[in-house]
């Protein structure tokens, strides 16, 4: 599967979508807007963003991209991802880490 070109097909940016790293607040809506946007590929900047309910891979998604941005998902989460139907057979996911927040921890 090829990459999307970003001076041809624009790229979903999460952070103009509202996501704000580092900021320990839910940036859940903004990554689901990110992800529902009609972009093929769905950018991640680097940080620390927060869920706290699972973020559906859909519609046109191929490739959400990561750099260095972990997403924290609390355990009561699960999953954090999750590909559901969407126009493209395959969804490509890279760079993207999870874990659970430091305070839910054992």
């Amino acid at each position: 599967m090829h990459w999307d070109d970003p001076a041809k097909t624009a790229w979903a940016n999460v952070g103009s979508d509202g996501a704000k790293p580092n900021d320990r607040r839910d940036d859940t809506a903004a990554i689901q807007a990110g992800i529902d946007s009609g972009k093929t590929t769905v950018y991640f900047p680097v940080g620390s963003d927060n869920v706290s309910k699972t973020i559906l891979i859909r519609k046109n998604v191929r490739r959400p991209i990561g750099t260095e941005v972990t997403v924290e998902v609390p355990k009561t989460v699960n999953p954090g991802f999750k590909v559901v139907a969407g126009k493209n057979p395959v969804a490509i996911m890279r760079h993207l880490h999870s874990k659970m927040p430091r305070h839910e921890r054992w």
